[in-house]
């Protein structure tokens, strides 16, 4: 199956008009959006893996990535594969690398790729905050959309917030985020990029962490945004991109 979006845009437009399901046109490029209790995963689209429902932001973040044709990626916290999707729509012809604690997940990461028709990628379970992988291995680019408290989600999801959340940021969260991104960089090529996200809105985990990254790391800061999605019923997100200056 062609993984490229563009193609199948077009049909899922079609079954959507046939079955008198409304949406609308995102402002992102081959993104469509629905109300969030519109169910689509009976669609026969949605069955032959023509499209994926994803937050918007999610999808926003395509706008960081970079990869050219042949490249190798990593996919450093993978969990069930949004940010490698967004990196295959920029560029279907890259080898991609996922990793992640959960060997559930990374199951689940598998068949989600075959499902869009993607065979260019292998996945392998690490803890990154407690060792790294082959020292030989060397990437073009890494994205590390690492654990966090997910206080971009509470608007949606307001059983999920943390008690005592600002110490378990600091004593938890910011740790092991700084932990992951110091041992991922090493497999950076010089040149290449990283992609940095939270679904967090504290300095800590955010701000701190790229003062962090600067000030510790052989990393050059390209870009960075807040992914505000309050008022379009979307998680909150934060992104920074840089760019490894030496080896």
């Amino acid at each position: 199956m062609d993984t490229n979006p563009k193609k199948f845009t077009e049909p899922v437009k079609s079954e959507l008009a046939e079955l008198q399901i409304p949406f609308e046109i995102s402002e992102v490029e081959n993104v469509l959006s629905f109300s969030p209790m519109q169910k689509l995963e009976h669609l026969k689209s949605y069955e032959n893996g023509y499209f994926e429902i994803q937050d918007l932001n999610s999808q926003r973040i395509s706008k960081f990535l970079e990869p050219k044709s042949t490249d190798v990626w990593w996919d450093a916290c993978a969990a069930s594969g949004g940010k490698s999707l967004a990196l295959i729509d920029k560029e279907e012809d890259i080898h991609l690398l996922a990793t992640d604690v959960r060997e559930n997940i990374l199951k689940n990461y598998s068949i989600r790729m075959r499902k869009i028709g993607f065979q260019g990628f292998n996945t392998q379970m690490i803890d990154l905050s407690k060792k790294s992988i082959d020292p030989s291995e060397r990437f073009e680019g890494i994205l590390a959309d690492v654990p966090c408290s997910g206080s971009g989600t509470w608007s949606r999801s307001p059983e999920n917030l943390l008690k005592n959340h600002k110490s378990k940021v600091l004593e938890i969260f910011q740790p092991l985020q700084r932990k992951i991104v110091t041992n991922v960089v090493n497999h950076l090529r010089a040149g290449g990029s990283l992609v940095y996200s939270t679904c967090s809105v504290f300095k800590a985990e955010n701000e701190e962490n790229v003062e962090f990254f600067l000030k510790n790391l052989p990393l050059k800061l390209k870009d960075k945004e807040y992914l505000s999605g309050y008022e379009k019923k979307a998680d909150s997100l934060f992104v920074a991109s840089f760019e490894k200056v030496s080896n």
